[in-house]
């Protein structure tokens, strides 16, 4: 993939508004899977899903549904493997190969890799900008207080 320099990048809103549509697609994804899933991954599921808005981007969250994402793939290579996608001729994906069950959890585990990604993002930008709001108020300090000026 081409880094496009033009391009604008993204605004974090922009990003979290994503994110917030990626978790909304992993609850009809866990719907659909949720007899195929064993308990623990349900409750994990559910877990995140019921995330306020407010805490869905913080580390230590976005790391437990990283942790969540190895399991459910664990699931998918038990229940027959992950399957291949494939296009219709109008171009729209479907599953093919493995069994039903593998299929249903692949999906959940595609979207939870999609919130995951656009999640990260926000928390790593949210985290960039404190550490610069935070290296900035240093300077001013440090500027006032005559520290940074070069001794006569």
């Amino acid at each position: 993939m081409a880094l496009d320099l033009h391009r604008k990048p993204k605004s974090i809103e922009d990003i979290a508004a994503e994110a917030l549509a990626a978790r909304r697609r992993l609850r009809s994804a866990t719907r659909l899977a949720q007899e195929h899933l064993p308990p623990s991954a349900r409750s994990a599921l559910d877990r995140v899903l019921q995330l306020p808005d407010t805490e869905i981007f913080t580390p230590r969250e976005l790391a437990s549904a990283s942790a969540l994402l190895v399991e459910l793939k664990q699931i998918v290579a038990q229940a027959g493997g992950v399957p291949v996608t494939r296009n219709t001729e109008d171009g729209h994906p479907y599953l093919v190969g493995s069994t039903e069950a593998s299929r249903c959890v692949q999906v959940v585990v595609e979207t939870l890799t999609d919130l995951l990604h656009r999640a990260w993002m926000v928390s790593d930008r949210l985290t960039a900008e404190a550490a610069i709001a935070w290296n900035w108020a240093m300077l001013v300090r440090e500027a006032g207080s005559g520290r940074s000026q070069p001794a006569q």
